[in-house]
C-alpha cells in the first residue's frame, strides 16, 4: 500500500471530524497514534492540526511521540499501568495514562505489595492471618486478612472489590512520588 493512501485514513478522518465539529479545537480531544510505520509523519500532521491533547496507545514509542507533541498540550498515553512503566513514560514527558493493571490484576486475585505481587488465590494464604500488606494504611489492610481475602476471591466478587480498593491505593503513592520528584528536578524514586 502506499504511504499516502496510509496517511490519508488517519489524518483524512480527523481533518473531516475537525471541518464538521469546529468545537473539538477547545475541548478536550484526542488522537490516537498506531501505527509504527508512520507515526512520526502522522505526529507532524496532528501538531499541524492544533489539537488541545494528544494519544498514544505504544509505551515503547512514548520517546518517540512526545518528543515531537507540543509540550504545552496534554499527552496521554493509553494502557499503561505496570509502575515502571509509569514512571519510565512520566519520565519521557507523558502527561495522563489510564489503566486496567490495578483492577484487572485484582480481579485474579493478586494484590500489589511492595515486595511485587501477592496471588490470593494460592492455598498457602488460606491460614495466613496477616493483612494483606502490613505496612499499607488501606482500609483492606487494615480490616481484612488474607486468608479472608483468600476466601472471598475464590468464591465471590466482593474479594475482586478489596483487592481493586487496595492496588488503586497502593498506586497512589507512586503518582505522588513523580510529581514530587518533577517539583524538585530530580527523578528517584
Amino acid at each position: 500500500m502506499e504511504l499516502r493512501t496510509i496517511l490519508k485514513t488517519p489524518l483524512g478522518q480527523l481533518t473531516r471530524k475537525l471541518q464538521v465539529h469546529p468545537e473539538l479545537h477547545t475541548g478536550i480531544t484526542y488522537h490516537c497514534l498506531s501505527n509504527q510505520i508512520i507515526r512520526d509523519i502522522c505526529v507532524r500532521g496532528l501538531v499541524e492540526r492544533n489539537l488541545p491533547g494528544y494519544k498514544d496507545s505504544f509505551w515503547r514509542v512514548v520517546a518517540q511521540c512526545t518528543a515531537l507533541l507540543p509540550e504545552d498540550k496534554p499527552r496521554y498515553v493509553m494502557g499503561v499501568g505496570y509502575p515502571l512503566d509509569i514512571v519510565v513514560c512520566s519520565a519521557l514527558g507523558a502527561d495522563m495514562y489510564d489503566c486496567v493493571y490495578p483492577t484487572r490484576t485484582a480481579r485474579f486475585g493478586t494484590a500489589l505489595v511492595p515486595e511485587g505481587l501477592l496471588k490470593l488465590k494460592h492455598k498457602s494464604m488460606a491460614d495466613d492471618t496477616r493483612p494483606i500488606d502490613p505496612t499499607c494504611a488501606c482500609m483492606v489492610c487494615k480490616n481484612y486478612t488474607r486468608a479472608y481475602i483468600h476466601c472471598l476471591v475464590t468464591k465471590d466478587a466482593m474479594g475482586s472489590q478489596l483487592l481493586s480498593y487496595h492496588n488503586l491505593y497502593c498506586m497512589l503513592p507512586l503518582q505522588t512520588k513523580i510529581i514530587a520528584s518533577f517539583c524538585e528536578f530530580c527523578y528517584i524514586l
